[in-house]
């Protein structure tokens, strides 16, 4: 859904809201406004293919890479994370329904 129409649908609905639909309509624009600058990439890995019953060194070593590559990804994810939920609790304190 669009941040547009979010905020359209507020507008013509917001005073028939209770307290709880207030503070969740704003949830929604503070996360619909974050997440519109978001934008996501897949990357293959650059170690190629592995095959998981080989006990080839070679293989081993690919393994090895591509695990450390996804520890790193994964870390990097969380770091990313944290700073989309950050600037969501950010939004959520400036918006107003």
């Amino acid at each position: 859904m669009k941040l547009e129409d979010i905020q359209q649908f507020i507008e013509k609905h917001a005073g028939g809201f209770s307290e709880f639909q207030k503070k969740r309509a704003i949830e929604l624009l503070a996360f619909s406004k974050v997440m519109e600058k978001v934008t996501w990439t897949i990357t293959p890995s650059v170690h190629g293919p592995v095959s998981l019953m080989s006990k080839d060194p070679e293989n081993l070593r690919k393994m090895d890479a591509i695990i450390k590559e996804q520890d790193e990804q994964k870390a990097r994810r969380k770091e990313v994370g944290m700073a989309i939920t950050r600037e969501i609790a950010r939004e959520y304190q400036q918006t107003s329904v």
